[in-house]
C-alpha cells in the first residue's frame, strides 16, 4: 500500500545489508521445486538450490509430495504449460489505472486461486487450504489498525550498545509515503548507555521529533530478534516482552491481541507437556502396584519384564 510519491531516505549499503540479513532463513534454507508440465509429461524442473534438473521424460501425474521427496525439495509449485501467460492475461484484464499496490496484489491472488481451482497451478504443501480469503476491506482495516494515516511504525535494533539499524515507515492518507533508515537518526540519538532498555527511549523521542507520532514501536537487540524468528515456539514473543528482552511501545490493541494469543499458546503447550508427564507417572505407579513379586531368584529381571508389559498394555508375564 505505497503512495505514488513514496520516498526512501537514510539508507546506505551497510544498512540495507543489515536489514535484509534479518530475513535470511536458517543455515539450511528451504529449497523449492518449480515444475512445468503439459498435462502428460514434465517439461522442465527447476530446483531452487541445485538449479535446473533434467526431467528425463518423466510422466506427469505423480503426487507433488512424492515429487518433492524424490528431488529433495521442501515445497513444490507446478504450472501447466501456458499457465503463466494466462495468469498475466487475466490479471491485465482486471487491473485499473487507479489501483494501488494492494489492489494489484489482491487481484493477482484472486487469479491464482481461480487457476489453482482449475488445475492449471498446483502447490504443496497447502497449509492454508480451506481457509477463506478475507475481503479487501478487512485487509485495509487491518493495515489502518497497524499504522493509521498520519502515524509512524518503527523498529529499532541495537547491538553491543550501539544503534545497529532502524526501519521507520510513515503513512499518509494515500499510503506509505516514507521509508526511512538509520542514517539521519544516528547523529541525533546522542551517546548511548549500552543498555537498549534505556537507550530505546532516546531513539523513540528522535523519531517522533523528526518523522511523526509513533503508533507502534518495536525495540530489541539483534540477537534477540534473530532468536525469536528462528525459534517459532509458542509463547516465545510474549515471554520476551514480559522480561523486557523485547519492548513494544506504544502498544495498541492490535499488538496486544497477538501477544495475548501467543502467551495462551505457550501456556497451552506447557500444560500439555505437564499433563502428559502426569499421565505417564500415573500409569507407571499403577503398573508398579500390580506387578507380582516373583518367588524365584532373578526377581529384578522378572519384575522389569512385568512392568514393561503393564506399561505397553500387554498381558502379564507368565
Amino acid at each position: 500500500m505505497l503512495a505514488p510519491e513514496v520516498r526512501f531516505e537514510g539508507w546506505d549499503v551497510l544498512d540495507w545489508v543489515r536489514l535484509l540479513s534479518l530475513f535470511e532463513g536458517s543455515p539450511t534454507p528451504s529449497a523449492g521445486l518449480f515444475v512445468l508440465h503439459d498435462g502428460s509429461s514434465i517439461r522442465k524442473l527447476l530446483h531452487a538450490r541445485v538449479g535446473r534438473l533434467d526431467p528425463g521424460g518423466e510422466p506427469w501425474g505423480k503426487p507433488l509430495d512424492a515429487l518433492a521427496q524424490q528431488h529433495g525439495a521442501d515445497w513444490v509449485v507446478a504450472f501447466h504449460l501456458g499457465a503463466l501467460e494466462e495468469l498475466m492475461d487475466r490479471l491485465g484484464a482486471r487491473l485499473r489505472r487507479e489501483d494501488d499496490l494492494l489492489d494489484q496484489a489482491w487481484k493477482g491472488l484472486e487469479v491464482i486461486r481461480e487457476m489453482a481451482a482449475e488445475g492449471a497451478i498446483g502447490a504443496w504443501p497447502l497449509r492454508l487450504q480451506g481457509v477463506p480469503m478475507p475481503s479487501l476491506a478487512v485487509v485495509r482495516r487491518g493495515i489502518d489498525a497497524l499504522c493509521p494515516p498520519g502515524k509512524v511504525l518503527t523498529v529499532g535494533l541495537f547491538e553491543r550498545g550501539e544503534l545497529w539499524t532502524t526501519l521507520t515507515i510513515s503513512r499518509n492518507e494515500r499510503g506509505i509515503d516514507r521509508i526511512l533508515g538509520p542514517e539521519q537518526l544516528r547523529g541525533s540519538v546522542g551517546l548511548l548507555s549500552g543498555d537498549f532498555r534505556r537507550d530505546y527511549w532516546h531513539l523513540l523521542r528522535v523519531i517522533e521529533q523528526q518523522v511523526g507520532a509513533v503508533h507502534v514501536g518495536l525495540f530489541t537487540e539483534v540477537k534477540t530478534l534473530r532468536r525469536l524468528i528462528a525459534e517459532g515456539r509458542p509463547g516465545s514473543w510474549a515471554r520476551a516482552t514480559l522480561v523486557r528482552d523485547l519492548i513494544l511501545t506504544p502498544m495498541p490493541p492490535t499488538m496486544a491481541l497477538p501477544l495475548g494469543l501467543d502467551a495462551a499458546r505457550g501456556l497451552s503447550r506447557s500444560l500439555g507437556v505437564t499433563l502428559g508427564r502426569l499421565q505417564i507417572d500415573r500409569r507407571f505407579a499403577e503398573a508398579i502396584a500390580t506387578v507380582r513379586t516373583p518367588e524365584k531368584r532373578g526377581t529384578l529381571w522378572e519384575a522389569l519384564r512385568q512392568l514393561v508389559r503393564k506399561l505397553s498394555g500387554g498381558p502379564p508375564a507368565p
